[in-house]
């Protein structure tokens, strides 16, 4: 991985993490982003059309881990994973 990707990597923030109904998810102001969506354990797509910058709703979630995937459109893909309470 180049350093420039670590940058960017570095730049998808969650918080709060633990998460309990909203989270912001925050990007990079660079980052030009193509899609973000959230998985469960098992790779299913539980949110999709996820809006970076802005709060999101997470109630509907049930308790467990889940990862956050952006794409970006120089196509790196960034993971972090949160746990929903």
């Amino acid at each position: 991985m180049a350093a420039s990707d670590l940058d960017e990597a570095e730049q998808l923030t969650i918080s709060p993490n633990p998460v309990s109904n909203y989270v912001l998810i925050g990007m990079g102001a660079d980052t030009q982003l193509e899609q973000m969506q959230v998985f469960d354990l098992q790779g299913k797509a539980v949110l999709t059309d996820v809006v970076p910058n802005e709060r999101v709703e997470f109630s509907q979630l049930a308790p467990g881990t889940y990862f956050i995937q952006a794409v970006t459109r120089s196509g790196h893909v960034l993971t972090k994973k949160f746990q929903k309470q």
